[in-house]
């Protein structure tokens, strides 16, 4: 065996991938210490660097900085600092050699042994490398030729607190990066708190979970600031990330470049122990957590990472604007539930945070040329869309529950039906035309009607001039698809329409989509309804972005919004928000959903609802009084009771012109009626239908008659 092949199997091939992998984030920052003292640290610690070191001292040379420079092709007296991580990835074994003869690189050699007096040693390493058969014998001759006092970097290999110092700081350094990566499995994300952190997958009282359990530790037994002194925060600290150093406050870590940058100026270099943790659990594991490292291309990583730290808090006018949204969200459910207490709905009660998240992606879209916004959206939440987002008179709404609104019994259920309007946003009042399809059909059918208007009016658009790229088209009209947590992870329609996203022949720029995370699928727990921690997992296929937000901390939804938006106008790709609350009543407003999951209804009992948590909140900040939002709520309570009787003087009852212009029933029999002559009230009046009385009866009885020894729920047989 020759001298560079015991040199490649016993030393470079052991060095450089394990200071590669181990000191990226230390070259990030700490960017003047020279390669070849990592290296020499890494030599002296291997249990810390986690691999067997070569028994003899030609590996370790070789990783001084002219074996470096050589490498890179530079001249062998370059002072080599690499400054970035990106640079040591091309670095290893092959590099090392010459490329013609694939032996040791002679300016390593003699530079290395040139710089500390040992032009002799150097002669005698060239001869061995080229012509020994024992590589053993020839490290071994070398070495001893080496005198030991002339080591390059004595005073580093001989200080044990520096090496201390740079293995703390890359534990440290890792530790920071589980917080990007996997802060979104311990994020206080559950309204109801069921779980310490990450998603709640149920049922209550059992131990599964798929939170990060390394950080769940850190976070959750993290002391309370309030509490605790920064000596008893950084000992903690230190313990669970086994550092070796001494711990005290005052210790600091170089890791500004890792650390989330400053909003205003320049980020600070040095970080204490528990400025790094309560920095970053703030960041990532609050009310609102994002996953954004499996995306497939760095300038998108670094795009959401830089834009997702670097959020702003609202201003005060903003929060107020937030607050009368939710307000108009929770006087609009409880107005219904008063006057139709028997009729379907199916609400947004325990999210109603999605209404003024909304308006945030609207007025964030219109920002960057948004001017026609398509909704696919499920029965959730429907009916306040249509009233307190397109502008449907409530009058017309309460029409239509009390089926007066029209004399043709064609239409469909008012949670089916759709609503074109335009909403003006921002300071400038931008219109934005939104249409929410009608969804005729279940839950997910819609979507991929939706994306084919969407892809029709941009290329009409672009066929017409009206733009001047498709680009261009895909900034003006944008497809939004309301989902349910359950649909979204389950539905196949979803998965299908997902893997078009960037085919050129149905792509639209980008979707973005909404779920009204419930943490239930009618009756199922998420541990028995899906395998992935989250729903909205199945999006990871095609590499979008996932924002969860905290339903009950409105100003995070409208934060994630606003993300969307600038992620979809700056990429043009999907992007997902994962509204995670809860379902005050069942699944619709008819059903009991005590009997199936009585422990988490206990819960939701007794919990406020978002409009009291933040008008509280809001209340304790001084951006408004109790009194204010008092007449807030007075104002709207009577102008719903206005359109309440409006709607019972039959203002808002339908005329057969406004039925055929307005539902896709209409439509279709409008062009039946072009051919006769008769009015379309005398062509559609309905025959009427139906069984005999006694019929009717007999099923009635057989159907609510239980079946000799059932036994059924206390509710049911009373």
């Amino acid at each position: 065996m020759s001298m560079q092949e015991a040199a490649v199997g016993s030393g470079t091939q052991q060095i450089v991938p394990h200071l590669r992998t181990l000191c990226s984030t230390l070259f990030q920052q700490l960017s003047h210490i020279a390669i070849s003292s990592a290296a020499s640290l890494l030599y002296l610690q291997p249990a810390a660097a986690g691999y067997n070191p070569p028994a003899t001292a030609a590996a370790s040379a070789l990783l001084q900085p002219a074996g470096i420079a050589s490498c890179y092709g530079l001249h062998a007296g370059t002072d080599v600092r690499l400054r970035n991580s990106s640079s040591l990835q091309t670095c290893n074994s092959n590099n090392l050699l010459q490329p013609s003869t694939r032996q040791w690189h002679p300016a390593a050699w003699t530079h290395m042994f040139h710089c500390n007096g040992m032009q002799q040693a150097c002669v005698a390493s060239q001869r061995l490398a080229h012509t020994s058969s024992n590589a053993s014998a020839a490290a071994d001759e070398m070495h001893s030729r080496v005198p030991k006092a002339a080591a390059p970097y004595e005073s580093i290999l001989q200080s044990q607190s520096q090496l201390a110092d740079i293995e703390d700081t890359l534990k440290l350094a890792a530790c920071i990066r589980r917080f990007r990566s996997r802060g979104h499995l311990i994020a206080q994300l559950d309204p109801l708190k069921r779980t310490a952190g990450g998603p709640w997958l149920g049922p209550i009282g059992d131990q599964y979970s798929r939170s990060d359990n390394t950080l769940m530790r850190l976070v959750s037994g993290y002391p309370a600031p309030a509490s605790s002194t920064e000596a008893e925060r950084c000992a903690f600290i230190a313990a669970q990330l086994n550092l070796e150093g001494a711990v005290h406050p005052d210790r600091r870590f170089l890791v500004g470049r890792v650390m989330p940058r400053a909003a205003e100026g320049p980020s600070k270099p040095l970080w204490s122990l528990h400025e790094c943790i309560e920095v970053m659990s703030a960041t990532y594991c609050g009310s609102l957590a994002v996953e954004y490292r499996h995306l497939q291309q760095q300038d998108e990583v670094s795009w959401m990472e830089e834009r997702f730290e670097a959020r702003r808090p609202l201003t005060p006018a903003q929060k107020r604007q937030v607050l009368r949204w939710l307000l108009a969200a929770h006087g609009f459910e409880q107005f219904l539930s008063r006057k139709f207490p028997a009729s379907k709905r199916f609400g947004l009660e325990g999210c109603e945070a999605l209404l003024p998240g909304l308006l945030a992606l609207v007025e964030a879209g219109a920002a960057q040329g948004l001017k026609k916004v398509e909704v696919a959206a499920a029965h959730r939440g429907r009916l306040s869309l249509l009233v307190n987002l397109l502008g449907k008179p409530l009058g017309a709404l309460c029409s239509e529950m009390e089926g007066k609104q029209s004399d043709f019994r064609v239409g469909d259920v008012k949670y089916h039906l759709g609503q074109s309007g335009v909403i003006r946003v921002g300071p400038e009042r931008t219109p934005v035309h939104v249409s929410i399809a009608p969804n005729p059909s279940h839950l997910e059918a819609v979507s991929p009607v939706v994306l084919g208007l969407v892809r029709a009016e941009q290329a009409a658009l672009h066929r017409s001039n009206a733009v001047n790229s498709q680009a261009a088209a895909w900034a003006q009209v944008m497809p939004l698809q309301i989902h349910g947590d359950a649909a979204f992870a389950g539905l196949g329609v979803v998965l299908e329409s997902l893997q078009l996203v960037d085919v050129p022949g149905f792509t639209v720029g980008g979707s973005v989509h909404v779920i009204i995370n419930n943490q239930v699928g009618f009756t199922t727990l998420p541990r028995h309804g899906r395998s992935s921690p989250h729903p909205s997992d199945v999006a990871k296929v095609i590499g979008a972005p996932v924002l969860h937000a905290n339903a009950d901390d409105p100003e995070a939804v409208v934060a994630a919004m606003q993300m969307a938006a600038d992620w979809r106008a700056r990429w043009h790709k999907d992007v997902v928000v994962d509204i995670v609350g809860y379902r005050r009543n069942g699944h619709n407003e008819l059903d009991d959903p005590r009997a199936t999951l009585p422990l988490t209804y206990q819960l939701v009992e007794n919990h406020p609802t978002v409009l009291e948590i933040y008008s509280r909140q809001l209340q304790a900040e001084g951006v408004m009084s109790g009194c204010e939002l008092s007449r807030w709520r007075s104002s709207w309570t009577a102008a719903a009771e206005e359109q309440w009787v409006a709607a019972s003087e039959g203002k808002y009852k339908e005329t057969a012109a406004q039925f055929l212009v307005s539902t896709w029933q209409g439509n279709a029999l409008a062009s039946v009626s072009r051919s006769g002559s008769q009015s379309p009230e005398e062509d559609y009046r309905q025959e009427p239908t139906g069984l005999p009385l006694t019929t009717l009866q007999r099923v009635g009885q057989a159907i609510c008659t239980l079946p000799e020894g059932f036994n059924c729920h206390q509710d049911v047989s009373s």
